[in-house]
């Protein structure tokens, strides 16, 4: 019987539809959200549009080139209209989202194509093509995944000096300072004139209950002391946005040479004015100088939690 496996799947396909509309309008990442949040979300829109294929059924229509093209434009307007009753709902509107919304679609007409009996090779193709348009989101999504499940598990580690991959999780204008092997062996800053100047890391492990210590070793190569600041923020933070009393915000003279420093974590789990910090949802990490003249370095080479002591 044609379409036999498209017609079971349609009835799960009414359910999950019934429960996913209203996630096309409330709901979703913002600008805090982590990355695996977000890329999860990204597939939301092929899987959506593709179900609705199942549901609806063009093809009992339409046929060949006339099925791919009316799907498109309809896909593709509905797409766009989403995407501006979004902008009214605070959410931001995408092309990126309403281009996924037709490669899902793409694919569920491909699902239905080489579902049938008398496929045809353009069926094969067409579901090479929609199949293929899927790969980057899924790909990005194992990609932040495996990420994410490693910092977790990367404690009391907060960056790995010697993993050439986790430079990338800086922002500023960072370089890994290279041995003779051309191994990693710490993380030089370079430091402009400008207001704020310095680096932030952003994905770090963000579970830091348990721990009492943050430990950071600076070298500063230059010839006079610098001011550092050391900011932590938590994700409550971002989302409150109440500025400057409600973060970890301590300066640090770093003198010539290397510089250890050891931070208790409860002064900083106290540092937020009018609450605790969530020190079990850590956000990010910021080391900069404030109105610098000149153009200065910072090699970072420790960044670790640690526990106190032994008596």
């Amino acid at each position: 019987m044609p379409y036999l496996p498209i017609n079971r799947l349609s009835k799960f396909a009414w359910l999950a539809l019934l429960l996913a509309t209203p996630l096309l309008f409330w709901g979703g990442p913002d600008w805090t959200s982590s990355a695996l949040y977000r890329a999860v979300w990204d597939l939301g829109h092929p899987a959506f549009f593709g179900l609705l294929m199942l549901v609806v059924r063009p093809w009992r229509w339409l046929a060949g080139w006339r099925l791919w093209l009316a799907t498109t434009v309809v896909i593709g307007l509905l797409g766009a209209t989403i995407e501006f009753i979004q902008s009214f709902t605070g959410r931001e509107s995408s092309v990126e989202d309403a281009l996924m919304n037709l490669v899902g679609a793409w694919f569920g007409l491909a699902l239905a194509g080489v579902s049938r009996p008398e496929t045809r090779w353009q069926d094969w193709l067409m579901a090479a093509v929609a199949t293929a348009l899927l790969i980057p989101p899924l790909y990005n999504l194992v990609y932040v995944a495996r990420t994410h499940m490693h910092l977790a598990q990367q404690a009391p580690v907060l960056f790995e000096i010697a993993n050439p991959d986790a430079y990338r999780f800086w922002r500023g204008n960072v370089e890994p300072v290279l041995s003779g092997s051309g191994q990693p062996t710490a993380l030089m800053m370079n430091l402009k004139p400008a207001r704020y100047s310095g680096a932030t890391l952003d994905d770090l492990p963000w579970d830091w209950a348990g721990w009492d210590m943050l430990e950071i070793v600076l070298e500063n190569p230059g010839e006079r002391t610098l001011n550092v600041t050391l900011r932590i923020n938590d994700v409550a933070h971002d989302r409150r946005n109440k500025g400057y009393f409600d973060r970890y915000n301590r300066v640090f003279a770093i003198k010539p040479g290397m510089n250890r420093l050891s931070i208790a974590l409860k002064s900083i789990a106290d540092a937020p004015r009018e609450r605790q910090m969530d020190m079990r949802d850590i956000r990010r990490l910021v080391l900069f100088i404030s109105n610098l003249k000149e153009p200065e370095q910072l090699i970072l080479h420790r960044l670790e939690l640690a526990k106190k002591p032994s008596a």
